[in-house]
């Protein structure tokens, strides 16, 4: 299982399209994901401020696209990343993520 945050609207639009095709899959040429001790950190350094975001939960057996575990940023950390578009029935959830007292982001306990 892996993670991919993404803001209401991108959930909206991908169930609307029947795949995610996030802008990142055009700029980069694959899906930007986590592992869920990861989350946080890719909230807190690309989704700072910003509300109404979702986990989708992908379970990698499911994908129709190829995907690989790969360190491109060279972080010391590997991500795994999906090289095609991402078929939605590989998405076995989605998970609302919301902020506690303070307005820090807090990790939902019902991940699957």
């Amino acid at each position: 299982m892996f993670y991919h945050v993404a803001t209401q609207e991108e959930w909206r639009t991908a169930r609307e399209q029947g795949r995610f095709t996030p802008e990142s899959l055009g700029i980069d040429g694959y899906i930007h994901n986590c592992r869920r001790e990861q989350i946080l950190w890719v909230v807190e350094r690309f989704y700072a401020g910003q509300m109404e975001l979702v986990i989708l939960c992908i379970a990698e057996e499911r994908l129709a696209a190829p995907w690989r575990e790969e360190d491109l940023d060279n972080l010391g950390q590997t991500f795994p990343h999906i090289y095609g578009p991402l078929n939605l029935e590989a998405v076995v959830d989605v998970v609302p993520l919301s902020s506690g007292a303070g307005g820090q982001i807090k990790l939902p306990g019902n991940l699957p």
